[in-house]
């Protein structure tokens, strides 16, 4: 799992969140202190660069996982993105039309 050092954050999600439809995720990490560019549906959220690489052993190889965190919440988070609608019990997240590609 990556942990970004910086707090990033896509504070402008809510501008272009599909509610009850498919969103588009590109996430781009280079390096061995990653640097991590995220866009949702084609707009550029973030492009960070952590400070070091966090992992044990500073590991650069391995498994990929997908999460979304803001729909971890059943409450609404005062001034954030309001996904608690998005997540109840029972409910499942769906992915489709994933591709990885190693970069040059």
């Amino acid at each position: 799992m990556l942990h970004v050092t910086t707090g990033a954050r896509a504070a402008r999600v809510g501008d272009v969140w599909k509610e009850d439809g498919w969103n588009a995720f590109r996430l781009r990490v280079t390096g061995a202190a990653p640097r991590v560019t995220l866009w949702i549906n084609g707009e550029e959220m973030y492009d960070v660069q952590a400070e070091r690489n966090d992992l044990i052993a500073d590991v650069t190889e391995g498994r990929i996982a997908l999460q979304s965190h803001w729909s971890a919440t059943s409450r609404p988070i005062p001034d954030d993105f309001d996904m608690s609608a998005s997540w109840k019990p029972g409910a499942a997240h769906r992915y489709r039309n994933i591709a990885i590609r190693e970069l040059p």
